[in-house]
């Protein structure tokens, strides 16, 4: 049993090892569209908004854009922030929820607000770097829809180490999904789609009854309707986050994300499924040890070939990602297990809590 589930894992990290290193970004700089619309949903970021604006104000570009800050029903003090952004600036603008809440809600708001087709959508506390905009609408072409853009994080502390490994592999997964035909999870954090496209899947109310997870369900319609979906393989397209430090804060946001994975239907929900599985089949082998020393032996063996071929993605994205310490993979790998144990208890209890608000699926 033991050599079955590890040698499926094995076959699919080499996929993903394969499918990271299947198709480079070969693309020059030079936006074919005619104008983006950036979203910005957020709520209670007026530390990080000033950040992200004059990332966007130093874009070398020439298409042109719009920026929209759609509210979240924040409670900090993000107009005195904003302002001066509102004042001098044009082509920025704040969009106000009003009765509807959450993310999707947002995004659903701030497309209908667009002046443009080409939606480039991020999270408020990202910053892209100079050639952003171009290095993204440069991979839409008309058999295109959507475009999965890198995210890379840029925090110290003592568990970054571990964001950026996990982040990596999720990352690599991601465009070996995509690569494959066969994508299992986007990210809104930066992501590129046409309105005409969000508006139809809108129209088809396709997760409509979820508050969140607007990215995976979008890819889902998108790839249903037999369009085109890319990683955008492309460090200009990078866009550097920072995550929490602390261990309970990364349990809480890991099981949100979990929560809109688990509303995939058929092999994708399986896959994923088995991904977080291996994991806990190790600290269930671990476990057998107290009662059988032969599980010593399974658990040690199992742990050393689990290792060995999450390194093998982590090294194969590495270069890309700037990543050096990949003497940490197995220390991450000894790590991982119990986060996702945590991540699988936290989600599902369905509850989670974002920025001062409590949401339930």
């Amino acid at each position: 049993m033991s050599g079955l589930l590890l040698g499926f894992y094995m076959v699919l990290m080499i996929l993903v090892a394969i499918g990271w290193s299947g198709r480079n970004n070969r693309r020059k700089l030079n936006s074919p569209c005619n104008g983006v619309s950036i979203l910005i949903p957020f709520r209670n970021e007026e530390e990080n908004l000033p950040i992200l604006l004059k990332a966007l104000k130093d874009q070398n570009t020439n298409t042109p854009f719009e920026v929209l800050l759609i509210n979240d029903h924040s409670t900090d003090d993000y107009k005195a922030v904003l302002h001066p952004h509102l004042t001098n600036c044009s082509t920025v603008r704040l969009i106000e929820l009003q009765e509807d809440t959450g993310k999707k809600a947002a995004i659903s708001k701030g497309v209908d607000a667009s002046k443009y087709d080409i939606i480039l959508q991020c999270d408020a506390d990202v910053i892209p770097g100079v050639d952003w905009i171009d290095a993204m609408t440069c991979e839409l072409t008309d058999e295109d829809a959507l475009v999965c853009g890198p995210i890379q994080i840029n925090n110290t502390g003592k568990w970054s180490w571990f964001n950026q490994i996990e982040t990596i592999m999720l990352q690599a997964i991601t465009a070996a999904g995509i690569y494959w035909k066969f994508p299992l999870m986007a990210n809104g954090a930066n992501l590129l789609y046409r309105r005409s496209d969000y508006l139809a899947y809108r129209s088809a109310q396709w997760g409509s009854k979820y508050q969140s997870g607007d990215d995976q369900f979008l890819m889902e319609f998108i790839q249903k309707e037999g369009r085109g979906i890319r990683y955008c393989k492309n460090q200009s397209a990078i866009v550097l986050t920072s995550f929490s430090d602390h261990w309970n804060e990364m349990v809480e946001q890991r099981a949100r994300w979990a929560g809109k994975n688990k509303r995939s239907n058929g092999l994708k929900t399986l896959i994923n499924f088995f991904l977080a599985g291996i994991q806990v089949y190790f600290i269930f082998l671990l476990f057998g040890t107290v009662y059988d020393t032969h599980y010593f032996w399974l658990a040690l063996n199992f742990f050393f070939l689990k290792s060995l071929s999450e390194g093998l993605v982590v090294l194969f994205a590495s270069s890309f990602f700037s990543f050096n310490s990949l003497r940490l993979i197995p220390l991450f790998a000894l790590y991982y297990p119990l986060f996702i144990i945590q991540v699988g208890i936290k989600s599902l209890a369905g509850t989670y809590s974002w920025k001062g608000r409590i949401i339930r699926e």
